[in-house]
């Protein structure tokens, strides 16, 4: 019945996302696409058009199936739409068809906690706090977006309304490995050393794995004078690709400036800190003083002393970069 039926695939994704299925949705509402992909991609917004291959907008050279949308979608199976481009990292879209939900149905709390990720994403924090506020205001029990607030107040320096949104969410979601971890972290940032350790070891008995979760333990236990059990877990938090640039770092500056001898390695500091350079273009003057104090922890000096020259001259060059700026904004 539903396998050249892209309506029967959208009802089914809905009915799927509704019971908590959502490969299951995901996978009909990429069949739905599959199908029809004008219907499925730009039927609420008649008179429909085809992308071009340039990425503009053309007519639709069969105006006979703009009838098949003369009423339109409900706002669920837009917002459904919205995740499989939002999926499929097509963000202008799913951003769109988000903000078409919220014109039907401007208490449609899901489709606020995604515009708002989305907003997050494009930097646009202001507009997207504005969304995850108004979806706890519809809905003040919505654990996610608890959380995806907490994650941006932290990022935006507002560390104590960001540790009572993830103290909230963690309420109504309690196994949460991610908001353990990241309220863990902004505990540690206030100075709250022993309840971040405790949310650290709560997420890593939730998740093992969890290469943050790692991370935070290492802070942790660096700050309590256990450099090599930090050492343990930063390498934990680097099995897991792609790279971890804060842990990479970490784990070089111990290896090269830990007072403790046995700890020290100048190998696996030059390693670390040579990763770190590379995820960052061999242009980050931070990254580069690491790695020349690796460079001078396993005794070669020649190289460090050429990294430092270099760190120095990159962050020159953006000190007077950044002057340059505010001289601008001053005119």
């Amino acid at each position: 019945m539903t396998s050249n039926n892209y309506i029967a695939c959208i009802h089914l994704a809905s009915a799927f996302d509704a019971k908590g299925e959502r490969a299951k949705a995901l996978a009909y509402c990429r069949r739905a696409v599959e199908i029809h992909p004008i219907e499925t991609t730009a039927g609420t917004n008649w008179p429909c058009c085809w992308p071009s291959k340039a990425g503009r907008r053309r007519p639709c050279p069969r105006p006979r199936l703009r009838s098949v949308w003369s009423l339109t979608l409900p706002p669920n199976h837009i917002t459904n739409r919205g995740t499989i481009w939002q999926d499929l990292k097509r963000e202008a879209d799913a951003i769109a068809d988000f903000e078409k939900t919220l014109q039907l149905d401007p208490e449609h709390v899901g489709a606020r906690v995604n515009l708002g990720n989305l907003l997050a994403k494009a930097g646009k924090f202001d507009a997207a706090v504005r969304h995850y506020r108004a979806a706890l205001q519809l809905d003040p029990d919505h654990a996610l977006a608890h959380y995806d607030l907490a994650n941006l107040l932290s990022r935006s320096g507002h560390p104590g309304e960001a540790i009572a949104h993830y103290e909230r969410s963690l309420q109504l979601s309690p196994n949460s490995a991610p908001a353990h971890c990241n309220l863990g972290l902004v505990l540690l940032q206030t100075g709250r050393v022993n309840a971040a350790l405790e949310h650290f070891r709560q997420a890593l008995r939730l998740n093992p794995t969890l290469a943050q979760g790692h991370y935070g333990m290492a802070l942790v236990l660096r700050q309590q004078g256990r450099a090599a059990d930090a050492v343990t877990h930063l390498k934990r938090a680097l099995q897991a690709p792609p790279g971890f640039p804060a842990a990479l770092e970490e784990l070089a500056k111990i290896c090269a400036t830990d007072p403790d001898p046995g700890v020290r390695n100048g190998a696996e500091a030059v390693a670390a800190a040579e990763r770190l350079c590379k995820l960052a273009g061999n242009k980050n003057p931070l990254s580069l003083t690491t790695l020349a104090a690796a460079y001078a922890e396993a005794g070669n000096f020649s190289n460090a002393v050429v990294t430092a020259e270099q760190a120095g001259e990159l962050a020159r060059a953006a000190g007077q970069q950044e002057a340059a700026k505010q001289e601008q904004a001053a005119a």
